[in-house]
């Protein structure tokens, strides 16, 4: 049910924000049926729509406007690094979030601007404080006195200017199925010494400036309460920052925003879903344009006390909730069967190839080709001999035959970057504008696969 706020929130209504069309062709986006897709370009096959991308990019936006402050978004690279769709996005003054030199490479290599580039996990990896300094990168995100430390030798050693971002610890337990956090240094907290050492630091380096604080609450998060507790964590932060002669003018909010039409399987659910063979179709919760507007109001009021001291920019680093709802996915029926009582449809990819996601999330799924009165519940797998190459179970579709296709909704996250080519080549990419269909990246080929490795003859091998 749509909210009473939700008509004055862009985006704010469960709707998809390009809705799919069924017409002579068959089910459709942008006017571009699946179908014809598929045929021409093969399956399983990821589709963008690029009208989508911009649409989403500015409902985002307009969601920070709230905050009464300048708002800015930094997509999350590792959600879907296609150079075609980071293009699009930079195109949109969207600026790109990196966590290695070879995101980094990327970013820059699609055209980003320096000023817009934000570099998380110096922890993760310890060449990127010197690729990130060299690169100048807008703004270098340190968790911890280590980081500190060691971007304070790159940028003495470099004798260049470095603007850091603390990441503050938000003082959030961990909770069910990674939902907040992860392995790694988990920021700075308020009132404690790592934070008075390395604000310290700081104040004394003559090339580090601490120009903003930053923040992680989760990811696919469906409430923004966790947002509040966060920014009363920096706005504390950001008064001992001043305390020390500091003045940071960004607020970082991080990302975490989950699609209301993708639920994340907690354990209890992942097991139902695996050994019990049961599934619920997700059901609409708030969407990211709502979650985002939310925590923008909460960003108004928790900062309102420090008046012209406090931030002056606002930004969000949306991944899933950018570009998830912007991309689908053809999977084509194989073959059908029976087995204890229950349907099941094999397709031509599933957890196994196409992404591990699929097993800790619920999508969308419908029919692009078949229909009929009669429906039935299926469980969908892939075609791989693997026990958890699975696609969901018990959904209820129109009677399958072989050769219908599926559309897996909303996949425009971590699914490519995360598909393998255990026993096939991973799927292609396609674009859609202007009811235009173009490739941003053929499906593999052997040559794809095998065309770099050194190959030996069983003859060479015997001594």
């Amino acid at each position: 049910m749509m909210r009473p706020e939700d008509h004055m929130i862009p985006g704010g209504a469960n709707a998809d924000i390009r809705p799919l069309t069924h017409g002579e062709g068959g089910l459709a986006w942008e006017g571009v049926a699946f179908d014809t897709l598929a045929e021409e370009f093969g399956s399983p096959l990821y589709v963008t729509s690029f009208p989508a991308l911009r649409a989403t990019t500015d409902s985002l936006r307009s969601a920070l406007a709230c905050s009464g402050l300048e708002g800015r978004l930094a997509f999350a690279v590792k959600a879907n690094p296609v150079p075609g769709i980071l293009g699009a996005l930079v195109g949109q003054d969207v600026g790109l979030v990196v966590m290695s030199g070879h995101e980094l490479h990327l970013a820059l290599a699609v055209g980003v601007h320096r000023a817009n580039i934000i570099v998380h996990g110096l922890s993760r990896h310890r060449d990127l404080a010197e690729t990130a300094v060299f690169a100048h990168a807008g703004l270098i995100v340190a968790e911890c006195l280590e980081d500190l430390a060691l971007l304070e030798r790159t940028a003495s050693r470099a004798r260049l200017p470095v603007e850091v971002a603390l990441r503050v610890s938000p003082g959030l337990k961990r909770s069910r199925f990674f939902k907040v956090g992860g392995p790694g240094p988990a920021g700075f907290r308020p009132d404690s010494e790592d934070l008075e050492t390395g604000l310290l630091m700081l104040s004394r380096s003559p090339y580090l400036r601490l120009n903003a604080l930053s923040f992680h609450v989760g990811t696919g998060l469906s409430e923004a309460s966790l947002y509040r507790r966060a920014l009363l964590a920096s706005r504390s932060v950001w008064r001992e920052s001043l305390a020390q002669g500091l003045r940071p003018a960004v607020l970082d909010i991080g990302g975490g925003f989950g699609l209301s039409h993708v639920r994340t399987h907690t354990p209890g659910q992942l097991l139902a879903s695996l050994l019990l063979q049961r599934g619920r179709a997700p059901r609409p919760g708030p969407t990211a344009t709502s979650l985002m507007h939310q925590a923008g109001l909460a960003v108004k009021e928790v900062f309102a006390p420090l008046g012209e001291d406090g931030p002056r920019m606002i930004v969000a680093e949306p991944g899933r909730a950018l570009v998830g709802p912007c991309q689908h996915l053809v999977v084509t029926v194989q073959s059908l069967g029976i087995r204890n009582g229950r349907r099941y449809a094999i397709c031509d990819g599933g957890a196994m190839s196409l992404s591990p996601l699929l097993l800790g999330e619920r999508h969308r799924i419908e029919p692009i080709s078949g229909s009929g009165a009669r429906t039935a519940l299926y469980d969908l797998v892939g075609n791989t001999p693997a026990p958890l190459d699975l696609i969901a179970s018990g959904v209820r579709l129109p009677v399958l035959h072989p050769g219908d296709r599926l559309l897996i909704r909303d996949v425009g996250a971590y699914f490519s970057c995360l598909g393998t080519n255990f026993s096939g080549p991973r799927p292609g990419i396609v674009g859609l504008d202007g009811e235009r269909a173009f490739e941003l990246r053929p499906a593999e080929t052997f040559d794809h696969i095998f065309g770099h490795d050194t190959w030996t003859s069983r003859t060479q091998l015997v001594p």
